[in-house]
């Protein structure tokens, strides 16, 4: 069986989720606190909590993050901008 490893790095948690990529089922998870200014503690942390087993079958891995929404939004960061090349409509 394979799984996909998903791993979202929120603004005050971090989770991990192990999926069956046949059924699509959540079969494992693990939530560990988003930790700053090294969120790859927090990261190591939640996969940690997940059973060895499951990672033994990793098919696929995604990453996610708020954390650089956040900071946009908050305007805690530096300044950002978006720039785009060719026809794209608005």
């Amino acid at each position: 069986m394979k799984y996909g490893l998903g791993i979202d790095a929120g603004g005050t948690y971090t989770d991990a989720v192990i999926v069956d990529l046949e059924s699509g089922k959540v079969i494992d998870s693990n939530k560990q606190l988003t930790t700053y200014p090294n969120i790859l503690t927090g990261i190591e942390k939640s996969i940690d909590g997940i059973l060895p087993s499951f990672l033994e079958e990793i098919a696929v891995i995604s990453v996610s993050t708020t954390l650089a929404t956040n900071t946009v939004l908050e305007g805690t960061g530096y300044p950002v901008a978006l720039i785009l090349i060719g026809e794209h409509g608005t």
